[in-house]
């Protein structure tokens, strides 16, 4: 049986921002990456993101909500769906990374609102900056203007 994983952007409202966290297991461990995990057997991807995207962010983005960016076959021959979401107040509901912000010591597993203009200074995970494009001009070209949330818990 092929593993199904699904892997989730969500950004700021102008796009300017994207919420991050660094993983904490593998396979890309210490490594920058957005929210996902595994599509469990009794789940569509959607639902999977809006899953993940609750247990590790704490946020309740409605499947609906999440635009298909596409997916991708991995080597191990597993397919990775791939989605994006937009937020308002973003950064007012995470912390948002700043310069003063030491990247180093931030905790893994733990959301971060990160200005797409940075993504320069992140360890990110392979491939992670070409998504985080893919989805922002996916989101960028569809009419939907702003998501809903259901619940949120600040951090």
């Amino acid at each position: 049986m092929i593993t199904a994983w699904c892997l989730g952007f969500v950004f700021s409202q102008n796009l300017a921002e994207v919420l991050l966290l660094r993983k904490g297991r593998t396979p890309h461990v210490r490594m920058w990456n957005g929210l996902g995990g595994k599509v469990e057997a009794h789940e569509e991807p959607a639902e999977a993101m809006h899953r993940e995207c609750e247990e590790e962010a704490s946020l309740k983005i409605h499947p609906e909500f999440w635009e298909s960016v596409g997916s991708i076959r991995v080597p191990s021959g597993s397919r990775v769906y791939v989605f994006a979401s937009r937020v308002a107040d973003l950064s007012h509901k995470f912390p948002l990374a700043t310069d003063s912000l030491v990247i180093s010591e931030w905790p893994n597993d733990k959301p971060l609102a990160v200005p797409r203009s940075t993504l320069d200074r992140f360890q990110l995970a392979p491939h992670a900056e070409i998504m985080i494009s893919a989805a922002a001009l996916k989101l960028q070209n569809t009419r939907r203007e702003q998501v809903h949330i259901i619940e949120v818990a600040r951090f």
